[in-house]
């Protein structure tokens, strides 16, 4: 595994690894372990329910212990934040990279039509779907999601669910998201 410039490594006694310091975990890592955290955030996303999933997804060092393709893209501040798109909370969990549990929480009774005391939900919207026309990697295509509450959570979501660069494109009408029904 490939080591960075720039950053200490150091052996603890008794163990033959090496280790460093993450500055975005906060925390001692060894390589391996930092390679490991890279490839599962890359490979699972969104199944894997952790902060790690956000942070190690786009993180050049992790990248570069993995022996991967770098994140060739400048991270946007949505990535690497856990402030939930719908409602603005600041959490330390999201559901599905993308709502926090409180959210996912209303969006279960909408979509149920119930709440936990069983009354029909007051606060709750159902959420519909929404398409992106997205330029991602250099290449154009829609992207639809089903459980977006708005364009912003969509294009957040996409962001975030993203390894390339994302731009947002417009339709030859002018628009340049539509929503609707999937």
């Amino acid at each position: 595994m490939a080591k960075a410039e720039g950053v200490k490594y150091e052996r603890m006694e008794g163990l033959d690894k090496d280790f460093f310091w993450c500055e975005t975990l906060k925390a001692k890592l060894s390589v391996e372990t930092c390679a490991a955290n890279h490839r599962r955030a890359c490979a699972e996303g969104d199944a894997w329910d952790s902060v790690c999933a956000i942070a190690c997804r786009r993180c050049h060092l992790g990248a570069l212990h993995a022996d991967d393709k770098p994140y060739e893209g400048v991270p946007s501040r949505f990535v690497v934040s856990t402030v939930c798109p719908r409602c603005g909370a600041r959490g330390r969990r999201l559901i599905r990279n993308s709502i926090c549990i409180s959210c996912y929480n209303r969006e279960r009774e909408a979509l149920i039509g119930r709440n936990a005391r069983g009354n029909k939900p007051v606060k709750a919207k159902r959420p519909h779907g929404v398409r992106l026309y997205v330029v991602e990697d250099g290449s154009a295509r829609i992207v639809s999601l089903n459980n977006a509450a708005s364009m912003v959570e969509a294009a957040v979501t996409m962001l975030r669910n993203s390894k390339h660069r994302v731009s947002f494109a417009w339709t030859p009408s002018g628009g340049s998201i539509e929503l609707g029904d999937n």
